[in-house]
């Protein structure tokens, strides 16, 4: 999945239209379901070419707030699992559903580079240099509400002393979470909150968080919320794209009433693997997540069968995980 991100240049796939959680995600979960269902080399190649015709995600819920993205990464997972139980049984893809005229790579991106699928092969492998989000929001929102939250706990400031907030934004991410300004400065539903990045510094500066709890619809329509967004002020700043996307910096300077201006740049946002989440962190953000669908009890049954993944079958983990939720 991350390595045909990177193939497709991302900014180019994005520019498509396309959400990578979609359309990779459906090749990687196809990949993984056929490796832990045991698949021969042969139907692990179809598995592949049927998850291609399966392989989809629009960006388009960004016009209206739409809640189609919160399929994008059930149905990636679902269709990889549908495209490796199809080639169990014998039922064929095109094995250069990658590299072919009309392949993924060729029809998702209008300048795919087929040589990062396989460079460096495992020198790491990929996965261990993914990230986990601690913010309920965009990816490209993580560093700058970092540096917000970072100078408000190390100068102790209130949100009533800031004047204006100045946010050096990666260009990639400006037509995602920066404009239009018009609905940028207006989002109509959490959707729209979650892909606005003056709402995010908004809530993290009057919340001194941005979870689940900040980006609800409540906030959305909260009138000091809305006054405060504007406050914020979106650049892009050239110097953070030269590092992009080794890594995902931000700027972040705070102005306050009595004069004062405190800056700060992220270099690796909290929950990237230069600056990890520690095991307590993750926990916190598995419950959160999971409160209300597990009870506790089965919550402490999958948080100890994932502490001690690598010496159990991975089919017992995948049996849990099945159970009852309400048992």
């Amino acid at each position: 999945m991350i390595r045909l991100g990177k193939a497709l240049n991302h900014s180019l796939h994005y520019a498509q239209g396309f959400h990578p959680t979609g359309t990779c995600g459906t090749m990687g979960a196809a990949v993984a379901a056929a490796k832990v269902m045991g698949l021969s080399e042969e139907k692990m190649l179809n598995a592949l070419g049927i998850a291609g015709s399966q392989a989809s995600g629009s960006m388009e819920f960004l016009a209206d707030g739409a809640w189609t993205k919160r399929m994008h990464p059930g149905w990636a997972a679902h269709n990889g699992i549908i495209a490796a139980l199809l080639a169990k049984e014998g039922y064929t893809g095109p094995s250069s559903i990658i590299e072919g005229r009309s392949g993924f790579l060729h029809a998702y991106s209008p300048k795919s580079e087929i040589g990062e699928v396989l460079a460096n092969w495992g020198r790491p492998f990929k996965i261990i240099k993914t990230s986990i989000k601690p913010h309920s929001c965009c990816r490209y929102m993580q560093a700058p509400i970092d540096g917000i939250l970072k100078i408000m706990s190390e100068y102790s400031l209130t949100p009533e002393a800031i004047e204006k907030v100045t946010l050096g934004i990666l260009k990639t991410a400006f037509p995602i979470v920066v404009e239009p300004k018009k609905l940028k400065y207006s989002p109509r539903s959490v959707v729209d909150a979650q892909f606005s990045m003056p709402f995010g510094a908004a809530v993290a500066i009057i919340f001194g968080k941005a979870g689940l709890d900040e980006f609800i619809q409540k906030n959305v329509e909260s009138k000091k919320v809305k006054e405060f967004m504007y406050k914020v002020e979106c650049v892009e700043n050239p110097e953070l794209d030269k590092v992009f996307p080794e890594k995902w910096p931000a700027t972040v300077e705070i102005k306050t009433k009595n004069g004062n201006t405190y800056s700060t740049r992220i270099e690796y946002p909290k929950g990237d693997p230069e600056n990890p989440l520690s095991w307590d962190e993750l926990i916190k953000k598995f419950n959160v997540l999971t409160g209300a669908i597990y009870p506790e009890k089965r919550r402490k049954e999958i948080l100890s069968m994932i502490k001690g993944l690598e010496d159990k079958p991975f089919v017992n983990f995948y049996r849990l995980l099945q159970k009852n939720t309400n048992s």
